[in-house]
């Protein structure tokens, strides 16, 4: 069996300038994926079903049999080109993202190896938004920190499947 990992493609916030003070400013804090990265995400899937899961060369325990994908809507954009190309069973794992979150305005103050969250943190999109924006995914029972399947939290995906 192989892991394949890929990155999201080209996000709004990626295509803006390099500058610390210009990047932060404006910044989305759960970005939508540019045209590039349309195309970019496009090119990856059709790669992936070309070079791994048509190629006689690989075998059939190495090829794609599933994906998975974490909250945020750049994430989930790539995810729908590439599940398009590759035709797979595509899971939403809600812990899936940045330590802490994804942030909105200023660079927040972060402490080293700190695992906590942070009050101005993006979970991703709501599990409304999902089944909406995004029916080819399947939503994964949530999982709290301590592993008990507490789906209580605020603001990203918290409920299992079916609810």
């Amino acid at each position: 069996m192989r892991f394949y990992l890929l990155r999201h493609a080209q996000s709004a916030n990626n295509a803006r300038s390099k500058d610390d003070q210009v990047l932060f400013s404006g910044r989305q804090p759960d970005p939508e994926i540019t045209s590039l990265g349309a195309d970019q995400a496009r090119a990856a899937g059709e790669y992936l079903k070309r070079e791994v899961n048509e190629n006689p060369m690989v075998e059939e325990h190495d090829k794609i049999t599933h994906m998975y994908c974490s909250p945020m809507k750049r994430a989930l954009q790539t995810a729908q080109h590439v599940q398009e190309a590759l035709g797979v069973a595509c899971d939403v794992v809600r812990d899936l993202h940045e330590q802490g979150g994804l942030f909105e305005g200023k660079r927040p103050a972060i402490v080293k190896n700190s695992r906590s969250e942070q009050p101005n943190a993006v979970k991703g999109i709501t599990s409304e938004g999902l089944k909406t924006e995004f029916p080819f995914v399947r939503l994964l029972p949530a999982e709290s920190s301590k592993g008990n399947g507490d789906s209580s939290e605020e603001g990203g995906l918290g409920e299992s499947p079916g609810s």
